[in-house]
């Protein structure tokens, strides 16, 4: 943590005090070593019971954005579970790094995946990492789109997707299924079986941000979902088309009868951009 060099040695050990002291994991027996010096007791309550008081604020505010960012994980578990299983356990592990709260969930999924590793763990990876996926579309900046007029130049320059778009595929139709699971509360969901998941083919999605400012999704075909993640990966309309008709299993008259219109559709979207040089 950095300082301002000019800072009083006093103040500085004073915050590190506070900082490890809200950060220490909730307990009902809870004991912050130093405490009575830098708290004032009260009749009511001791310097130890007061700094619980913060102590628990701290812990309860940052377990109800960890839920406003994990929708599908809370209905599949309720709030209690979600806290003891996941909440209390990755915020343990992984403080947060910012004071921004709507960043607090930026490395659950890998935490997820390394360490949870019950059979449902599928299932939850996935969810996860469709919430997050959410989150990210609706809070990340748009650079400006590339014009449509000019459509034809730019199948060699440097482009990339808006950090708002994000292309994937999954093993059902996970998206349906969020959109099921989101529209009842919690609560509805411990009295009402689940909604079915379709698991019948491998769907393709691209997930984006409307001028609505609403973060929503279209099924797509493979061709198409492959075409992002190529001019993802490659940085330009030229090479991603060309390795897209190199690929296997990919039908090519169906490409080549589609692709001017998928390109146009990108650019009529306003989900491509200029790829920044680092």
């Amino acid at each position: 943590m950095k300082y301002d060099p000019k800072a009083p040695r006093q103040l500085i050990a004073l915050q590190e005090w506070f900082g490890s002291a809200i950060r220490q994991r909730m307990s009902d027996t809870l004991t912050l070593v130093g405490s009575h010096e830098h708290i004032a007791g009260t009749q009511e309550l001791c310097s130890a019971k007061r700094m619980q008081i913060y102590n628990e604020a701290y812990w309860f505010r940052l377990i109800d954005a960890l839920q406003e960012e994990f929708p599908m994980l809370v209905r599949l578990f309720g709030e209690d579970e979600f806290t003891s299983i996941f909440a209390i356990e990755y915020l343990d592990r992984c403080p947060p790094a910012s004071w921004n709260l709507n960043l607090i969930g930026d490395r659950f999924v890998s935490w997820l995946q390394e360490h949870y590793q019950e059979e449902d763990k599928q299932l939850v990876e996935i969810c996860a990492s469709l919430d997050w996926r959410c989150q990210q579309s609706f809070l990340a900046g748009r650079d400006k789109p590339l014009a449509m007029s000019r459509a034809e130049s730019l199948v060699c320059a440097q482009v990339a997707l808006q950090p708002t778009v994000h292309p994937f595929c999954l093993p059902g139709h996970f998206m349906k299924w969020r959109k099921e699971l989101l529209e009842h509360p919690t609560e509805h969901w411990k009295e009402h079986p689940f909604p079915t998941l379709l698991k019948d083919k491998t769907y393709y999605y691209i997930l984006y941000r409307s001028p609505s400012l609403h973060v929503e999704w279209e099924e797509t075909c493979p061709e198409k979902y492959h075409l992002l993640q190529l001019i993802s990966e490659l940085g330009t309309i030229e090479k991603a088309v060309d390795r897209l008709e190199e690929m296997d299993g990919i039908d090519q008259e169906f490409v080549e009868k589609n692709i001017v219109g998928w390109i146009e559709s990108l650019l009529s979207y306003g989900w491509l951009r200029r790829k920044q040089c680092r």
